[in-house]
Parts: C-alpha cells; sequence; structure tokens
C-alpha cells in the first residue's frame, strides 16, 4: 500500500470522520511488547489492538456487506486476500505513519498546551457522558471490557492523537512548510487534468401531466419516473452514435452542448477537473468509479466511453488542464479549491517518508494480531 496515500487519507478521512477514533503509541513505560518502534517512540500491542478495533467498528459500520462474525472477514477479495487482511494491512500502514508523524512532532519541537490538553479531558468527559451514562467508573469498565485498559490509558493514547492533530496543523494550515509559485504551477499541473462529458441519462424521466406539462412536487422539484426498457435501449443506441461522432474528430464541445443530459453543464463550461488526490470525492459526487480509471490512464485528446448501470452513459474526452485555472477568478477556480492543500499534503507526506524506512515491526507480534478475533470497536469520539 502506497505510504503517501496512507497518510493522505489520515488526514483527509480519519482526522475528519474519526478524530480521536483510533489508538496510537504510548511514549513511555507501557507493560505491553511493542508492535512497532521508531527511534524510542513505540505503538505497544494493547494500542494496536484498540486502534485495529475502532477500524473494525468503521468498516462495519460503513459497508453493508460486512457484519461482525468471523465469515465476514474471510470473504476473498477480487486479489485473492481476505476482507480482514486487507482492513489489517491499511490498519499498520496507518499505524505507521501516525508513528511517523509523532517522531516529527518531536523533531520539530512542538510541545501540547495546557488547553490542548484541556480539550482531551473534555472529550473524555463527553464520552463517559455519552457511553458511560455519566459514570466515570461504568465508563472504565467498559473501556476494561472491550480494550482491557483503563480511562487513564485511553487519555494517553487521545493525547498523542491530539500531537498528530496539532503536527498538521503547524505544518500546513500554519504554513510552517510553504511552497513557491513555481512549485504550486507544476505541481497543478502534473496533477490534475479535465474530462469533457456527454452524459446521457438510463435511469429516470420527467413526468408529464395529461396537458404535457413537466409535473413537480409541492417543494418544485421535477418528478420523474423509470425509462422503460426500449427506451433504454435507445438512449444506448444516442450514446453509440455520439461516441462515433466524437471519435472521427467532432468538435466535442459543441457535442456536448447539443447532448449533454447533465442538468448543470453550462456551470462547466471548460469540462470537469479530476487528480488522483480527490478521487475519493469525486466518487461521492456520482462520477463512475470505471470513468476515474480509465481517464487517468488515457492521454489528452483520447475519447472514451463508460456505461453505468446506476446512471447512464458517459462519452468523455480528456484534455489538458488549463493554465492557472486554479488563481482567484478564473471560471473554473471553485472546481480547484484542494489544489493548495494536495500540494502541502504531498509535501507532509514526504516528511513522513524521511523517517518510515527507520520504523521496526515486531513481525511475530503482529502475526498473532487478527481482526477477527478481536471485539468491535467503541465510538469514542469528540460529542460535542
Amino acid at each position: 500500500m502506497n505510504k503517501r496515500n496512507t497518510v493522505r487519507r489520515m488526514a483527509a478521512v480519519i482526522f475528519a470522520c474519526l478524530l480521536f477514533f483510533s489508538g496510537l503509541a504510548f511514549v513511555g513505560c507501557g507493560k505491553k511488547p511493542a508492535v512497532l518502534t521508531l527511534d524510542g517512540i513505540t505503538i505497544e500491542e494493547d494500542i494496536y489492538r484498540y486502534w485495529l478495533a475502532k477500524y473494525k467498528n468503521y468498516y462495519i459500520s460503513q459497508i453493508s456487506e460486512i457484519g461482525d462474525n468471523k465469515e465476514s472477514f474471510e470473504k476473498l477479495t477480487e486479489d485473492g486476500v481476505t476482507v480482514g487482511e486487507v482492513i489489517e494491512d491499511e490498519a499498520i500502514q496507518y499505524a505507521k505513519a501516525m508513528l511517523c508523524s509523532l517522531k516529527l512532532f518531536d523533531e520539530y519541537g512542538l510541545k501540547l498546551s495546557s488547553s490542548e490538553k484541556t480539550l482531551v479531558k473534555e472529550m473524555i468527559d463527553d464520552n463517559i457522558l455519552y457511553l458511560g451514562g455519566g459514570d466515570r467508573a461504568e465508563f472504565n469498565q467498559l473501556l476494561l471490557d472491550t480494550y482491557g485498559f483503563s480511562i487513564d490509558r485511553l487519555e494517553e493514547i487521545l493525547l498523542l492523537e491530539q500531537k498528530v492533530e496539532k503536527l498538521t496543523s503547524y505544518l500546513i494550515d500554519g504554513g510552517a512548510i510553504g511552497y513557491t509559485a513555481d512549485e504550486l504551477d507544476a505541481f497543478y499541473m502534473e496533477n490534475y487534468y479535465r474530462v469533457k462529458i456527454v452524459f446521457i441519462n438510463t435511469t429516470a424521466k420527467p413526468k408529464f401531466d395529461a396537458e404535457g406539462k413537466v409535473q413537480t412536487d409541492i417543494l418544485g422539484n421535477m418528478i420523474t419516473e423509470p425509462l422503460t426498457d426500449e427506451e433504454k435501449a435507445a438512449k444506448k443506441g444516442i450514446a453509440e452514435e455520439i461516441f462515433e461522432k466524437a471519435k472521427n474528430g467532432e468538435n466535442f464541445d459543441e457535442l456536448v452542448k447539443k447532448n449533454s443530459e447533465f442538468e448543470n453543464k453550462e456551470s462547466y463550461p471548460n469540462g470537469y477537473y479530476i487528480s488522483s488526490y480527490e478521487f475519493d470525492i469525486l466518487l461521492e459526487s456520482g462520477l463512475p468509479k470505471q470513468l476515474l480509471l480509465d481517464s487517468n490512464n488515457a492521454k489528452n485528446g483520447d475519447v472514451m466511453m463508460i456505461s453505468d448501470e446506476k446512471s447512464g452513459h458517459y462519452i468523455v474526452q480528456k484534455a489538458a488542464p488549463e493554465a492557472g485555472a486554479y488563481k482567484k477568478g478564473h471560471a473554473d477556480a471553485a472546481q480547484l479549491e484542494r489544489v493548495v492543500g494536495n500540494l502541502l499534503q504531498t509535501k507532509y507526506d514526504a516528511l513522513v517518508d524521511s523517517v518510515w524506512d527507520r520504523i521496526k515491526v515486531n513481525e511475530d507480534l503482529l502475526a498473532g494480531i487478527s481482526i477477527v478475533d478481536i471485539k468491535r470497536g467503541l465510538n469514542i469520539g469528540k460529542i460535542s
């Protein structure tokens, strides 16, 4: 698994939606042996188990096909490994990335302030109320039953997570990394491209009343109904005809204007900007995964057709990014507001990489830790 992607996911996803939702190393005199070590900083067995339990809980919560049972985690993926092995690999890569961040925290001479430490205590109080019904002893017992450690140990973990958050804020938000205009422009040109899309919808059509007017609900939204099989076949024929025209060199911009059924196509006159840094976000927007994969591997000027059962047919032409489109005032700037953040994240990843290879892994200990045997974790996090 790519280290950079792991760290990027750590910053963009874990900190955003699982903040203080996982466990890290305890730097000190823990009683458990270390799974990972980096220059004296460790991730100990009980902390890694806690973190893996949280990961298990996250996947069970987010993916309906994964249940809290042995069979779910022993299912084989297309790559010939089990679901559990995939998640365990993500877990250990994430743990390594976080361990490197703790090392960098020390190297930059950062310290947690009293207010930052207070935030952790407030989080503990939140979870005593939320998970322990306001009873500290009950919450403590819940931790012991689930993870085998007490509130004091949990606080140590959360303080370490606070360190990693502070490091990220210091380096990225605080400008400690920095960049030049030339670096930004080069990063943008190398990591972004455009796709122009003719979209042919095959899932729904407007519903008309007896007078031929489009029906709307009480909020003014258009009412739709499914296409018949005959209508779907006709739409496929239209898409294939447009695809042939595009392959034969017809002006693609004109094909978009005349044929695309995207409701907001006028808002994207230059097409849609894509970067591998933002695939997760683009998938959430509704673009098919195959479109992202095929366009990423294509050359500028290539034309392709992607059919998606959930939405329709996409006739796509890849194009180079417009120079300086990320700059304020450009018509496409709103699509490119993450360019600076992605550049800074790449620089952050490079810092993590600089210490990554010094990590020592206790392979024997790690081999004995299985997601199947670990209890599903609690939803520990910031409540208010």
